[in-house]
């Protein structure tokens, strides 16, 4: 299959479809359902079953599957199992409109061979819906493996440079003629309802002078948490070195400090890395860097945590193609000396 943005609306898939699908009256039924004319079904019909304990079960011979059927105001919840085994995520059949032909449930990357899938009605529905009803259209199936080409081709190939906490409009042009634009694509994990921005960011310059650069407002921002990624698209077939800013402005709130530990692709590159301390003081910039990064599916993944119960941070990031010139290869990271019984 091949899937190509064509223009700014539409999205063109070409290829072969080799998914095989059974109508719902050809599956095997145990307890109260019955059989419901739908002109908007794949077969025209839908098996509907509303009490507990109603159970429609398929085998087939493949790697993946999926459950089709309707979603609608009155839908209820059902159980999956995949070869017998109860899956973590169940079935919602509500909707507040009348939705037919839908995936409601798939699994995708079975080994190859025979496997069985089973929904198990629960009686039950969420707050919003006006009952408890479960609807089956069909069953999808395929046993294709096809290849992947993830990531081949193109991506941007341009040097990318980032400020976190930065919300200027306009890109901060440092003192070489280089671009920075406000840090956006990062995951970060603060619990739930949190409002990130309060907890994490520093949006205002936190120091007026930053020793070590001429460029001190790449240092006087940034975000700090216990664990966050930052994600860059780049180019799959080359290699990058990345360039981590960092500038602590004040002691840290919590006994284990800012011990920032950070991976690239996986890959522990830095562990509890006092940050005052490897750039020579408190309001001093300080550089890593790290050479020969290559591209997993054209995505470079940086992230940074603290292993304890404290903060790492980051004020700026650079990724560039290539390694880092001779002499501009960063510092060498000074740990942190934890207090004992830290943990």
């Amino acid at each position: 299959m091949t899937v190509r943005h064509d223009g700014c609306r539409d999205v063109v898939v070409e290829g072969d479809d080799p998914q095989e699908m059974v109508e719902d009256e050809r599956l095997r039924y145990e307890g109260a359902w019955s059989v419901q004319p739908c002109a908007e079904a794949s077969g025209k019909t839908l098996h509907v079953a509303s009490q507990g304990g109603a159970r429609v079960k398929f085998s087939f011979d493949g790697n993946q599957v999926r459950l089709i059927g309707r979603a609608g105001p009155d839908g209820g919840r059902a159980d999956v199992l995949v070869d017998g085994v109860k899956q973590l995520c169940g079935v919602d059949f509500w909707c507040p409109q009348v939705r037919d032909q839908q995936v409601l449930c798939y699994r995708n990357g079975l080994e190859q061979g025979n496997h069985s899938l089973e929904i198990v009605t629960l009686g039950t529905k969420n707050p919003m819906s006006a009952g408890t009803r479960v609807y089956v259209d069909a069953v999808q199936w395929s046993a294709a493996q096809g290849k992947s080409d993830l990531a081949e081709g193109g991506g941007p190939a341009d040097p990318q440079r980032v400020i976190f906490g930065y919300l200027s409009r306009q890109d901060y042009v440092d003192s070489t003629g280089n671009a920075w634009r406000p840090a956006t694509e990062f995951v970060f994990r603060i619990g739930s309802k949190a409002d990130l921005v309060p907890v994490a960011f520093w949006t205002d310059p936190r120091i007026k002078d930053v020793a070590g650069t001429p460029d001190p407002d790449l240092y006087r921002y940034g975000i700090r948490g216990s664990d966050f990624t930052a994600y860059f698209t780049v180019a799959p077939t080359q290699t990058y070195h990345v360039r981590l800013k960092f500038c602590q402005t004040e002691p840290p709130p919590q006994p284990g400090g800012y011990a920032t530990s950070v991976e690239i692709q996986d890959k522990p590159v830095v562990t509890d890395m006092d940050i005052a301390a490897t750039a020579g003081g408190l309001g001093k910039a300080v550089d890593l860097v790290f050479n020969g990064v290559r591209p997993q599916g054209g995505v470079i993944a940086i992230r940074f945590r603290h292993r304890f119960a404290g903060n790492a941070m980051i004020q700026a990031i650079e990724v560039e193609p290539g390694d880092c010139p001779t002499g501009a290869t960063g510092a060498t990271p000074v740990p942190f000396q934890f207090p004992p019984g830290t943990n």
